[in-house]
């Protein structure tokens, strides 16, 4: 298991991560959950996110024995707009896209109530580097003999 701490200096960047508008359910279906991640979820992974208002990023975390950041999202005005008055955060999720045949891609999404006690769901797609990246950090909580995903 490793024990060391992240570093989070590089600066966030939005190349191969595209927010997602449209209707979800058209993704019923064309995505799964690792099962790996389930399992480590059960044996006691968290994924927490927090927003930062001054960085205007929401930065995805995964802790188990310590604490890695795994994405640092930096948003648009728009994606500003819809989470500023968040209040109360709930997890966030990673999923395998299955869109098209050998899809490469992931999505990951926040969730949150609103002020109003409205809830909320934001989805980003991942390109096949962020996906990466994003299962590299994950994995990096773990034990090498003992990897998370499969591939």
């Amino acid at each position: 298991m490793s024990h060391s701490r992240m570093k989070t200096s590089e600066e966030p960047s939005r190349d191969g991560i595209t927010f997602f508008e449209g209707d979800a359910s058209e993704f019923d279906g064309k995505v799964t959950t690792p099962p790996g991640l389930w399992i480590a979820q059960y044996e006691g992974l968290v994924l927490s996110w927090d927003y930062k208002p001054s960085e205007k990023e929401v930065v995805l975390q995964g802790e188990y024995c310590t604490e890695v950041s795994v994405l640092r999202i930096p948003l648009t005005e728009h994606e500003v707009q819809i989470i500023h008055n968040h209040q109360e955060r709930g997890g966030w999720g990673f999923y395998d896209l299955h869109v098209d045949e050998n899809d490469d891609r992931a999505a990951v999404n926040v969730s949150f109530i609103t002020a109003n006690k409205e809830p909320i769901s934001l989805l980003w797609i991942l390109d096949k580097n962020r996906r990466a990246a994003v299962r590299k950090a994950l994995e990096s909580l773990f034990d090498e003999d003992d990897p998370i995903f499969d591939d």
